[in-house]
């Protein structure tokens, strides 16, 4: 069935050409809400996982955009959210969960010169709260430089995403009153790439001043 959430948010934002940002207070409370949990047979001794609109959450935080350009050869933004959620069990009202979770990005760029071009990006975002524990946090970041090459049509790309980190390790936990069950997975993160992007041409026609439809296949009506 169909869950059902009421939101409220206010937001403030300031637009300018070397600082900008936005920031948003939230709240949503869902009745019905899909939850993934997990059902014991203690005459089996058989789990399984399964969904249901058995949630009830009050989830509130704060968002936000920031974005800085002090000068031309460089800039920097960050996203970033905080919530604190509250989930209950409307099917079993001894099973509840609450906490903290969140995440922000990062996004930095230089341009010393004409030619060259450094970079650089970090994505995390912390284990989400559920019903039943807890999702796995989730860590991306890379750092990489560019070269343009015969008169700007030719860029030369190298970066390193993860080079820190062979592996990405991914910790699930999910329990209730009756069983546990946890998982940890082992995924190949750590990437060297190299890119090459050729522009061939651009756009001579300046399609932002045209304007209007003209409609000449319209059923023309008799005089």
């Amino acid at each position: 069935q169909p869950e059902f959430t009421n939101n409220a948010e206010v937001s403030f934002s300031d637009f300018k050409s070397t600082f900008s940002y936005s920031l948003a207070l939230s709240g949503a409370l869902t009745h019905g809400g899909i939850q993934r949990y997990i059902r014991f047979d203690e005459a089996t001794g058989v789990s399984t996982q399964t969904y249901n609109n058995i949630g009830r959450s009050l989830v509130a935080g704060l968002s936000g955009y920031l974005s800085a350009n002090p000068v031309k050869q460089f800039s920097a933004t960050l996203n970033f959210s905080c919530y604190y959620a509250d989930f209950n069990n409307t099917a079993n009202s001894t099973e509840k969960g609450s906490g903290l979770y969140g995440s922000f990005s990062t996004a930095l760029t230089c341009l010393p010169n004409e030619r060259w071009m450094f970079f650089n990006n970090v994505n995390y975002a912390m284990p989400a709260v559920q019903l039943q524990g807890r999702s796995g946090d989730f860590l991306f970041y890379n750092i990489g430089a560019g070269y343009w090459l015969y008169k700007k049509k030719l860029r030369l790309t190298a970066a390193m995403l993860n080079f820190l980190d062979k592996y990405w390790r991914v910790n699930d936990r999910f329990e209730s009153s009756q069983v546990r069950q946890q998982s940890t997975s082992f995924r190949a993160v750590r990437t060297f790439s190299v890119g090459l992007r050729f522009n061939f041409g651009r756009l001579k026609e300046n399609t932002s001043r045209k304007r209007g439809v003209n409609i000449d296949d319209a059923k023309q009506e008799p005089q």
